[in-house]
């Protein structure tokens, strides 16, 4: 910008040709006389929140639309030529841009601005920034799959996650994939590879599933993994390059769950070029990659079921003795261990786990002792907890255990954490309750309010009523109508004679309106409002209403 110190006129007589430079942060274009070198103007934009989410292209249509509404009266009618880094720009769609961000009314407003007939669009390579390099090679086009007997390896991938044994809420995992090779449309199975996964949910279940299909790929051979989960598959082959670009962080600029895990995929799909993902449904009869989930499901669940026997086999030596006393108490009625409820009752299910059932709550595990600390470190300092306070992690830890001292050795150890000491909260003090201000002398304060329409017996079809508060004195005027005019010629008559300190009423037509506010100000008397729609506010008129009706 500092070189451009000397700036060529417009000339009337040839076209008008704007090179668009974009950025990161956003764009500048500059404008020439056609067969000229130097410019005649520099104009930039800077990208707002969303428009930094876009795609290059996207941020080039910007450009464009704002060339053509501010541009098009410098033309002075002759054409104007758009150079970008964009080939073809003038027939760019959003399906033709990967991963595009605008949403639909923007690309109404782009389609609007190509279609102008009095602007060319020319590809100029020179302007392709380092960012529309790097996105174009982050974003190729879709592969296209390949015919199922092509693939030298076929992977099918699926991943499970079924209640514990013995407990309510905790969850054992596995996942698990099959390699195979297909032959005229027949499945034949070569390895199957599973891992458990401990307590998780199926989607991260599934994630594992997908990572350990990658992790025995090899290198170099054309490899279809299929998976079941929508999940897995649309985050793999659509979403998974952009994360990678934004730092594993969604539109929002929020972390993406399993980030950990997404990352080492993103490792591995760059390195297998290779392999092609695509979805299936689950648990079909038909099709032609039945055979092949349904060995993933089983090799899956088999996998679960032989690591809960097993996580049941290493603790059934585990309990402690004081548990084991309890239990047989219980059972023959005797005097149970210090800190046992007497109306609770403890056993031991056919895993070996040791229960404590409590009326309304229902089965509560009892976890040996020295269980019980990383119990109430994961229940404090957890993800879902973040440091909770002293009755929130007794709370989570209630939910599904109990052990004597609970309650006690959870406060312990949120008093000492030192993180929770550190950033410990003000003590922010309640402002005192304040009582209602009643008014204990006569026509400090006058309730009104309109009665009515009454039956139409007479010309007067609403009474104003008017009570005041201290003595519960009552004033009626017939009205014709109940409007602002009305309500002030009786009310200048009152106030004239009652020195009136103020008047409360509801939000009505009449009492909320200007004429009344300006006419109650000059007089000096204040007004007061209930609540819309509340009656209660205005009970001390609201019960003569019911009088005089």
């Amino acid at each position: 910008m500092l070189e451009a110190r000397h700036l060529y006129t417009q000339d009337n007589k040839t076209n008008l040709v704007i090179r668009i430079i974009a950025g990161a942060l956003g764009f500048t274009y500059v404008t020439f006389n056609e067969g000229d070198t130097v410019p005649i103007a520099y104009k930039s934009h800077l990208y707002s929140n969303a428009e930094k989410r876009f795609a290059p292209t996207e941020k080039i249509l910007t450009a464009v639309q704002m060339d053509v509404i501010k541009e098009r009266p410098l033309a002075q009618g002759k054409q104007i030529i758009i150079v970008s880094p964009v080939p073809a720009l003038e027939a760019v769609t959003k399906a033709s841009v990967p991963n595009a961000k605008a949403l639909h009314p923007r690309w109404i407003q782009w389609a609007t601005s190509l279609t102008v007939t009095d602007v060319d669009y020319v590809f100029d390579p020179r302007l392709q920034t380092q960012e529309f390099l790097q996105y174009e090679q982050e974003y190729p086009a879709p592969l296209h799959i390949l015919p199922i007997d092509s693939y030298n390896t076929i992977i099918y991938t699926d991943g499970s996650a079924q209640p514990a044994v013995g407990t309510k809420h905790q969850y054992s995992a596995a996942c698990a994939a099959m390699c195979g090779t297909m032959e005229d449309g027949v499945l034949h199975p070569h390895n199957t590879y599973t891992q458990t996964l401990g307590d998780c949910t199926a989607q991260l279940a599934e994630l594992k599933a997908l990572l350990l299909a990658l992790e025995h790929t090899e290198p170099g051979t054309q490899t279809l993994i299929v998976c079941d989960s929508y999940y897995c598959v649309q985050s793999y082959n659509d979403y998974l390059n952009h994360w990678k670009l934004n730092g594993f962080r969604d539109s929002k600029g929020n972390t993406i769950k399993h980030k950990m895990l997404w990352g080492r995929v993103a490792d591995l799909k760059e390195k297998l070029p290779c392999v092609h993902v695509v979805h299936t449904l689950g648990h079909q009869r038909v099709g032609i990659h039945v055979a092949g989930n349904t060995l993933a499901d089983e090799a899956a669940k088999a996998s679960v079921a032989t690591a809960s026997v097993a996580a049941v086999t290493r603790s059934r030596t585990r309990l402690d003795n004081e548990i084991l006393i309890a239990v047989k108490a219980s059972a023959a009625g005797k005097t149970l261990p210090k800190g046992y409820p007497t109306n609770y009752t403890y056993h031991i299910s056919a895993q070996n786990v040791a229960f404590a059932t409590i009326r309304e709550v229902g089965d509560l595990v009892i976890p040996n002792e020295d269980q019980r600390l990383e119990l109430i470190t994961a229940a404090h300092e957890g993800v879902a907890s973040a440091h909770a306070g002293i009755q929130a992690t007794i709370t989570i830890l209630q939910q599904r255990y109990w052990w004597p001292g609970l309650c006690r050795r959870t406060k312990q150890y949120v008093l000492c954490c030192d993180i929770c000491q550190q950033i410990k909260g003000s003590n922010i003090k309640r402002p005192p309750q304040t009582s209602l201000l009643v008014s204990d002398k006569p026509l400090h304060c006058v309730y009104l309010d309109h009665c009515g329409p009454l039956q139409p017996d007479g010309a007067y079809k609403y009474i104003l009523v008017a009570v005041d508060y201290c003595s519960r004195f009552l004033w009626v005027w017939p009205q014709r109508s109940a409007d602002a005019r009305t309500v002030i010629k009786d009310l200048r008559i009152f106030i004239g004679t009652y020195a009136v300190a103020a008047f409360h009423s509801d939000q009505g037509p009449a009492f909320a309106s200007k004429a009344f506010r300006d006419t109650m100000r000059t007089m000096g008397v204040e007004l007061h409002y209930s609540s819309p729609y509340h009656p209660e506010g205005n009970s001390v008129v609201e019960r003569r209403n019911c009088v005089l009706k």
